[in-house]
């Protein structure tokens, strides 16, 4: 966790989600160009794109990519908004304990002044 809060801190959190983003689409798009070649590789000729084969009832999981994208997609995004709550929530956390901290500090030198004007004038 301390390499997220590091990278956040250094470059900020819009910029970390924007890197995120931009590697989830560069993901998909790279996945988009591919090129289809049938099994009897006698009559093909190099560097010419091929069709698409045609599509079965049984399927070969080529359909299923795109939901595959799509849920790596809301998967990051996911993880992403959850470290950006966590650490909102830690920040104010952080900031409540040294107010905290600081209140009490105070409760106790009011108390040892109260404690020193007593035995001066017990004394």
């Amino acid at each position: 966790m301390s390499c997220i809060r590091a990278l956040r801190n250094r470059i900020g959190v819009r910029s970390v989600v924007f890197l995120a983003l931009l590697a989830v689409v560069a993901t998909m798009f790279s996945g988009a160009t591919e090129t289809y070649a049938s099994s009897d590789q006698s009559d093909v000729v190099p560097d010419t794109p091929m069709a698409p084969p045609e599509e079965h009832e049984d399927g070969d999981g080529d359909a299923e990519l795109p939901w595959l994208f799509a849920v790596f997609f809301i998967t990051w995004a996911a993880f992403f908004g959850y470290v950006f709550v966590m650490s909102r929530r830690q920040r104010e956390m952080q900031r409540e304990i040294e107010a905290l901290s600081l209140a009490l500090q105070e409760r106790e030198q009011r108390e040892a002044e109260a404690e020193t004007k007593a035995s001066a004038t017990d004394g």
